[in-house]
């Protein structure tokens, strides 16, 4: 099917959808493009074209645009919304042709200007032009000499549409200032859009392109054009071709070179121009099994061969090395494959021979590189180490001295420093000298002396070389729910008043634990209560009301502070005097998993 368009003009109106233009294939269509022109003034707001296809009697919406009114005609660029998982972008503007399934294609065109306005809106002409992708006109290549006045512009003669792509060219040696214009159409009162335009501003003379693989929209004839901008008169060469990457789809064309015949029943018979045999013994046309292409340079042709002699390999490609198969090794291992002699690592020899050489070692050896002699050797470990062959060391340390932390010999050494700071010795209270120890020290830094010294716990703690820790108490005040001296100590009850207001979780303070009263009068208005949902188990809230503001009809509401249950229920309203005329309520946060708060 060659191009099917259709150009229809309406007046858009605000808020109505008007039908512009529609073509009836009877079947999908691979490319779909709308031009549209015109749509000025109005109420200036933009105009949203919509593409819809039928499917089954029903119209379905594949893509919309906003743009605004112009008297300059343009090619939509479509918003289709398809997601990443659909092989679109989701992007606005994401394509000018539109690829969808139906029988007909409609254009619709609406006004969303947000008020009418005295102005009339100029009417729109719209052109929807479908094709499919294989039907695709021949290819063409024209070029002209033009000698165009200032501003004049010279046209080449028209390409056929439809066609995938485009290239232009143009002599840019002593070139001044010019425009090329690619513009597209499908004739008669059709819309003509620019596909492509460029100025070209400068001289350069290696350079003739204009444009390279330019993607054409649908359409029935393409113009290249190009335009004088420079004050005189110019000579210059123009030239364009169009080409597509697929062919009509019930045709068959006739193919040479690498694959030979007919299009649809062809034949591979080189690759990359090097001759496949097709004949006799190492014959692609009826290859035996497992064979692989092998290249044969004195004939230049590609072969197809089973592998054989030294090894074999099946169609599933495992590969089996003859066993009787022998080659002659060099390099790090030398001689014969199945009677080989590793020589040397890494290109650096092995000493031959008895020990030190690697001929007949000493039990225990290890290889050890002399670089005088530029060699391995074998040695057994001596001196201050020895090993056994199972690799077993044992350091004699008999030579080894330690310095640091730790210093002398290493079989009598001492410790000195801890982490590089000294420890106090010497003949001197609290050192770590034997002489000075004292039963249950404990080393204590001193920050003055820079010394770790040793002392025996004393004041409100002693401790025993057992580790056992006894506190005194006698200095120990305590502060919080408990206060006071350890020994004489009393449990308080924190408190917060409050005068017709409100009291959050924040207010509990300084400690959320323990037993808490919270104080509510001169209630004027419904309030609330916010328990911090952080107390511990064990840990109470007492709500009081303190002047029988509750008799008034007003309400106290409790609540987590996190969304912690009351009982079950999300908050506990406390409406009427109970007990006695001055109401109170008692909350206690449980030892449930999780925890919640419960009314006692």
């Amino acid at each position: 099917m060659a191009v099917l368009s259709n150009t229809g003009t309406v007046t858009p109106l605000v808020g109505v959808e008007t039908t512009v233009a529609t073509i009836a294939p009877g079947g999908p269509l691979d490319n779909v493009t709308v031009y549209v022109q015109g749509g000025t003034g109005g109420g200036g707001g933009q105009l949203e074209y919509a593409l819809y296809t039928e499917v089954g009697g029903f119209q379905t919406r594949v893509a919309q645009a906003r743009v605004m009114g112009s008297s300059t005609a343009t090619i939509v660029d479509w918003d289709t919304g398809i997601g990443v998982l659909g092989g679109g972008s989701g992007g606005a503007g994401q394509t000018e042709l539109i690829d969808a399934g139906g029988t007909s294609y409609t254009v619709t065109v609406i006004d969303l200007s947000r008020v009418a306005s005295q102005i009339a809106r100029t009417p729109v002409t719209v052109t929807i032009a479908g094709v499919d992708a294989f039907d695709t006109a021949a290819n063409q290549n024209t070029g002209q000499t033009f000698v165009l006045l200032p501003s004049a512009t010279g046209t080449l003669t028209a390409f056929n549409g439809y066609a995938q792509f485009m290239d232009v060219a143009i002599d840019q040696s002593n070139l001044p200032p010019v425009t090329v214009t690619v513009t597209a159409s499908c004739g008669g009162a059709s819309v003509v859009a620019i596909v492509e335009s460029v100025n070209m501003t400068g001289k350069n003379n290696d350079i003739a392109s204009v444009f390279r693989q330019l993607r054409l929209p649908v359409a029935t004839q393409y113009l290249v054009s190009v335009t004088n901008d420079s004050g005189g008169q110019l000579s210059v060469t123009l030239t364009g071709v169009t080409y597509s990457v697929s062919f009509t789809s019930g045709g068959s064309i006739i193919l040479g070179g690498d694959v030979i015949g007919p299009s649809g029943a062809n034949t591979d018979v080189g690759w990359s121009n090097i001759l496949l045999n097709r004949a006799g013994a190492g014959s692609f046309a009826g290859p035996v099994d497992a064979a692989i292409p092998i290249y044969n340079a004195g004939l230049n042709k590609w072969f197809a061969l089973a592998i054989s002699g030294g090894a074999t390999m099946t169609d599933a490609g495992v590969v089996t090395i003859n066993p009787s198969t022998v080659i002659t090794l060099g390099g790090d291992v030398t001689g014969p494959s199945n009677a080989n002699t590793v020589v040397k690592w890494q290109n650096v020899s092995l000493l031959a021979g008895a020990a030190p050489g690697f001929s007949a070692p000493s039990d225990g050896a290890i290889a050890i590189y002399d670089l005088g002699a530029n060699e391995w050797r074998t040695f057994v470990l001596s001196g201050d180490a020895t090993m056994t062959n199972a690799g077993v060391v044992t350091v004699t340390g008999a030579g080894v001295t330690l310095g640091g932390d730790v210093t002398g010999p290493a079989g009598a050494n001492t410790v000195i420093k801890w982490d590089n700071v000294p420890l106090l010795t010497g003949a001197v209270a609290n050192s770590f000298d034997l002489g000075e120890l004292t039963d249950a020290a404990i080393p204590i830094y001193d920050s003055a002396t820079g010394h770790w010294r040793q002392f025996v716990l004393s004041g409100d703690a002693t401790m025993t070389d057992t580790g056992v820790v006894t506190i005194t108490g006698a200095g120990v005040t305590l502060a919080g729910n408990a206060n006071g001296p350890a020994g004489t100590n009393s449990v308080e009850t924190f408190g917060i008043e409050s005068v017709n207001a409100s009291v959050t979780a924040a207010q509990f303070v300084p400690i959320t634990a323990g037993i808490w009263y919270v104080g509510i009068s001169g209630l004027t208005g419904n309030i609330t209560v916010t328990l911090p949902d952080t107390m511990p188990s064990g840990s109470q809230v007492i709500v009081k009301d303190e002047d029988g503001s509750l008799g008034g009809g007003f309400t106290i509401t409790v609540e987590g502070s996190t969304g912690k249950t009351i009982d079950g229920n999300a908050t506990y309203v406390m409406g009427v005097p109970i007990p006695g005329i001055k109401g109170s309520s008692t909350f206690l946060m449980n030892f449930k998993t999780p925890t919640e708060w419960a009314v006692i």
